[in-house]
């Protein structure tokens, strides 16, 4: 595959001649040191050779912790700081004999992630963590999860931030943009309270009114429909992002539930329609209605209806 590879490849004359003259082609200054961080016990684990089930589950966040417990240095510094004067064995982290040009990085976490990407922002900041508790420990104050004690210090920003987004967005944007910036900032931002950001914003994404005495509860019900078609269109749900308690309140307020059906409280003008039809408009609905429920083979179905006005 090589040769193929090389057989098939393409030099510009500027590349060529490049090499030709050897010029270099390429610089590397610093050494750069990744980090991924992991939540308590879902460090990664390596299985080699027919010793595997001896393997002791050391990553380089434990070997942190380890480090800060043992050496007085590192009480004082934060994960990357330790990453680029202490060279990671395997086992433990130790201290490099020649001084060199190092960057560590942490990879980045999905905010959907909530956790995992509340202690990635804890590791940046927080000097000398000795455990995982360590870190979820803020100004005397033991939190239950990583993203409260990140809120308590400041790290991680708050529900100011998509407010701000979406104050901006309804300032300038129709309805059907701000519905859809409001299902994009559940899909990939996962806000802590979407409802206090729905019912803040609720009604810049409403859209007119299709007849005069259509309620607020319908009007909020079809911007939900829309929110929760993105949703579904990518793999996540009303309920996924914390939702259903809004999708079930105005379901029972308005009538109608959520896929478009009318619930038993709101039928009677429907009814009232299906009463009033002649026994020839009658008939038409059946077979449209039976033919509906047939599956589709090739091509549409198409049904041409004639009738004089009032007929």
């Amino acid at each position: 595959m090589r040769d193929v590879f090389l057989e098939a490849r393409c030099l510009s004359h500027m590349e060529s001649a490049y090499r030709l003259l050897r010029f270099p082609m390429q610089y590397n200054m610093h050494t750069v040191i990744s980090l991924s961080a992991h939540l308590p016990g879902q460090q990664p684990v390596y299985l080699k050779g027919p010793n595997a089930e001896e393997v002791t589950p050391v990553s380089k966040l434990l070997a942190y912790f380890s480090l800060v417990r043992e050496c007085e240095r590192a009480k004082h510094m934060t994960w990357i700081e330790v990453a680029e004067q202490f060279w990671f064995t395997g086992k433990e982290y130790k201290p490099f004999k020649k001084s060199g040009r190092r960057i560590a990085t942490l990879w980045p976490v999905n905010p959907k992630m909530s956790e995992l990407y509340a202690l990635r922002k804890l590791l940046y900041n927080v000097r000398g963590a000795s455990s995982y508790e360590y870190l979820r420990t803020v100004n005397g104050i033991t939190y239950d999860s990583f993203m409260g004690a990140a809120e308590a210090a400041g790290y991680v920003v708050t529900e100011t931030e998509w407010e701000k987004c979406l104050e901006s967005a309804s300032a300038v944007a129709m309805p059907s943009d701000i519905r859809r910036l409001y299902a994009q900032i559940l899909l990939y931002c996962r806000p802590t309270n979407p409802v206090y950001l729905w019912n803040l914003y609720k009604f810049s994404m409403r859209t007119r009114r299709r007849n005069p005495n259509e309620s607020e509860s319908s009007l909020d019900m079809r911007s939900l429909t829309y929110i929760e078609t993105i949703l579904k269109n990518n793999g996540a749900s009303l309920e996924d992002c914390g939702l259903k308690s809004i999708k079930d309140a105005l379901s029972s307020e308005s009538g109608v539930e959520l896929d478009g059906k009318a619930s038993p409280g709101v039928p009677e003008r429907t009814v009232n329609v299906a009463d009033s039809l002649t026994p020839a408009q009658e008939r038409i609905v059946n077979a449209i209605m039976a033919e509906s429920k047939i599956p589709k083979g090739n091509g549409n179905k198409l049904y041409y209806i004639d009738g004089k006005a009032g007929s």
